[in-house]
């Protein structure tokens, strides 16, 4: 999809425009801190696909914004996996070429940006390959907000802000995860447990779920995912998964439908 992706988002006016303000000091900075935090306990109650389409958006915020600056293909790649991810594992691509590849000092600002985003982008696929983990990734979700959020500089620092927060408030609406509080989960081995975790992960959100310009109507859900879905070109994407490799791999039905 790409620079589609831009438009479903409704970006601010300008975002791509230097300067940009702000200081980058290498990719193990700028993340979020490792202990619970404000805004990782809002991320509680939320689904796990709620998270990653907070993530994905972020990613899409962060390559707008650095778009003028550099090659910003790889972070809209993973943003686009991050939302192939909701509806099945199976799209993420293990085999897919690894993040920094060369050695880090050989790379400049914006590249070595990008490539940093995108790696935390994909922590929860490596954690758990090719299965959903029934585990919210809050730091995950929280570094790549953090680190989106560094990019905006002054200028659209507020911005963003305003968007995250925001998306997180439409979440609790659209996407709660009740599940979250239960003091007996089940356990992998009990009966129920397979439907325990798919309330854990919970459906799959469009892109069109983190434009808060306009309202979203739930209803359209599945609708509005399925066209995304069938809009993605899997072959110009090295992290997504080709159709036939999924099948091998067990999906059932047809992928990007």
């Amino acid at each position: 999809m790409g620079d589609s992706l831009y438009d479903i988002m409704d970006l601010p006016e300008g975002l791509e425009t230097p300067p940009y303000g702000f200081d980058w000091t290498g990719p193990e900075d700028h993340r979020a801190p490792t202990r619970m935090t404000p805004f990782k306990e809002a991320l509680l109650g939320k689904t796990h696909n709620a998270l990653t389409l907070l993530a994905a958006g972020s990613m899409i915020w962060a390559a707008r914004r650095l778009s003028r600056a550099g090659d910003v293909t790889k972070l809209l790649q993973i943003a686009e996996v991050n939302l192939c991810w909701q509806a099945s594992p199976l799209y993420f691509n293990r085999d897919s070429p690894y993040f920094f590849e060369e050695y880090e000092d050989e790379y400049g600002l914006i590249e070595e940006i990008v490539e940093t985003i995108a790696m935390n982008g994909t922590t929860d696929f490596q954690r758990s390959p090719g299965r959903h983990n029934p585990f919210p990734p809050l730091q995950d979700t929280a570094n790549i907000v953090a680190l989106s959020q560094h990019v905006m500089g002054a200028r659209f620092e507020n911005a963003f802000k305003d968007w995250a927060r925001g998306l997180v408030t439409r979440l609790a609406v659209i996407a709660p995860n009740p599940e979250q509080q239960r003091a007996d989960p089940p356990r992998p081995k009990d009966d129920g447990y397979s439907a325990y975790k798919a309330r854990l992960i919970g459906p799959p959100l469009p892109p069109e779920a983190a434009n808060l310009s306009l309202p979203f109507d739930p209803g359209m859900r599945a609708a509005l995912y399925a066209a995304f879905l069938q809009k993605v070109d899997w072959a110009a994407n090295p992290y997504l998964n080709p159709p036939d490799k999924m099948k091998a791999l067990g999906f059932a039905g047809e992928p990007y439908t």
